[in-house]
């Protein structure tokens, strides 16, 4: 992500970065092992570090932020993950149980979306074709009508700029809550240390409201080819990056 030397708040973390399982890219197909061992490799990091449930956090860009959706969205599949934090993707469709299709039918999580305005490789404002909805009408149903949450509370991001946030993460009645941010003049390659600060920033926030904010977080998260990138949180927590 680009930073030099200590960036972030002091205290107990810890950073997971998985590779697919064919060692290349992120399989994203049906049924892919891929979305297994992810879960598999956080769940060993919690289980070897005694990491807080409540702080376990996925992070994902790109094909990896795809992979990251199928897996937060997956209805069948048990996963660690508190919240997520996707950065330039859209939503895909899935096919679960019979084989119907259906457009991310868990509501139980905390997504963060991040996009530029100007990614012409997964556009902010025209769906793709193997894609079920756009990231801001994601997050608005999401938020507002999966989640019964407040909002938008619209705001200016902390440390990235030309970044608006519109956050549905007040007086929610579900067990999730959503937050858009949208970054004026945002290419595809989105990934810096700014980002992963306004992450970091939205994972902390997140421990600090759970019961247990004082033990360990995780997060994973995919990358485009399969290369692992940097995620991180704060205090005992553990982050799963999926590049």
């Amino acid at each position: 992500f680009g930073w030099s030397g200590p960036s972030f708040e002091d205290g107990q973390y810890c950073i997971v970065f998985p590779r697919p399982v064919a060692g290349v890219d992120w399989d994203i197909s049906r049924g892919s092992p891929d979305y297994q061992h992810i879960v598999d490799v956080a769940e060993a990091a919690i289980a070897t570090h005694g990491i807080d449930r409540n702080a376990v956090f996925l992070f994902g860009y790109s094909h990896g932020a795809l992979a990251a959706y199928k897996i937060m969205c997956s209805t069948t599949l048990r996963t660690p993950f508190a919240a997520l934090a996707a950065a330039a993707t859209q939503i895909s469709w899935s096919r679960e149980g019979r084989g119907m299709q259906s457009c991310c039918e868990n509501h139980d999580f905390h997504v963060m979306h991040v996009h530029g305005t100007d990614d012409t490789a997964i556009p902010l404002g025209r769906l793709l074709p193997w894609a079920c909805i756009l990231p801001a009408d994601f997050v608005r149903r999401h938020g507002h009508f999966d989640n019964f949450c407040a909002g938008p509370e619209t705001r200016s991001a902390i440390h990235m700029p030309r970044t608006r946030i519109d956050a549905y993460n007040t007086d929610c009645k579900g067990k999730g809550s959503a937050a858009m941010y949208t970054v004026a003049g945002g290419v595809h390659n989105i990934l810096s240390a700014a980002l992963w600060a306004e992450v970091w920033n939205y994972f902390t926030d997140l421990t600090k409201k759970s019961a247990e904010a004082s033990t360990t977080r995780s997060a994973v998260a995919p990358a485009p080819g399969g290369q692992p990138r940097p995620t991180t949180e704060t205090t005992t927590s553990t982050t799963t990056t999926v590049p």
